[in-house]
Formats: C-alpha cells, sequence, structure tokens
C-alpha cells in the first residue's frame, strides 16, 4: 500500500513541476533573455508568459512524459515494472538536458523523480522478496 501511495505522489510532483514551469517566463528559458535582455524579436519579450510563446502543448507532452511512467508503475504494482518506469525516466531526463536550452529543459526533473523512483522499486523488489519466502 505504502508503494502504491509512495507512487501517486512521484506523478502528482511531476504534473506540479510541469505547472510550475509553465507558469514561468519566457526569459526563465531563452537565452538571448539572459544575455542581452532582449529575445531578439518584436513578437514577444522576456516577461511574456512561456506558455503564450511556445503554447500549451509543450507542457501536456512532458506532463505524460513525466507523470505517465510513475501512473503506470502504481497500477501496476510490479517491481520488474518500477524498474523499467526508472529507466524511463532517466531517459526522460537525459532528453530534456540534450535540450537544455529550450521549454524542454523542464524534463531534466524527471532524474529527480527517477531517483525516488529507484529507492521505490529497490523497496518495492525487498518486499516482494520478503513475501516469496
Amino acid at each position: 500500500m505504502i508503494v502504491r501511495i509512495a507512487w501517486s505522489v512521484v506523478a502528482i510532483a511531476a504534473v506540479a513541476i510541469v505547472i510550475g514551469a509553465s507558469t514561468d517566463s519566457v526569459g526563465s528559458t531563452d537565452l538571448g533573455c539572459s544575455k542581452t535582455g532582449s529575445t531578439g524579436t518584436d513578437e514577444y519579450s522576456c516577461s511574456a508568459p512561456i506558455v503564450d510563446v511556445v503554447g500549451v502543448w509543450p507542457f501536456v507532452a512532458m506532463g505524460a512524459a513525466m507523470a505517465g511512467p510513475p501512473l503506470l508503475a502504481l497500477v501496476a504494482l510490479r517491481a520488474w515494472v518500477s524498474w523499467v518506469v526508472v529507466l524511463v525516466l532517466i531517459a526522460v531526463g537525459a532528453w530534456g538536458l540534450a535540450h537544455w536550452t529550450s521549454v524542454w529543459l523542464t524534463l531534466v526533473f524527471a532524474i529527480l523523480l527517477a531517483l525516488v523512483g529507484l529507492v521505490l522499486a529497490a523497496v518495492q523488489s525487498a518486499l516482494s522478496l520478503r513475501a516469496s519466502r
């Protein structure tokens, strides 16, 4: 039961991270804003909400990529699924790191979620080993 609750907390945290990132300004991810204080275009300013510039769909995709795997572990409640979820979250975080100059940088937080998932998968494996004895 505790593992199920913990995976749901990880999924909720993922959604909260993405919602928080969607409320940031363009200046939080645009390198031009950090270097020159300007985006280099008249279409939007550094203080414009990022969701107005890139739209809502990148944030929906990030929410699915970060909250989907923990939800799968929550539903499946199998140790091997939890280990696969950890690997998927690491891959999602690596993809975010590779795209660090854009809004996709938010996906880096999946690495932190993977660390929590690593502990959960280890606990779940230990509990299933104990139950099989």
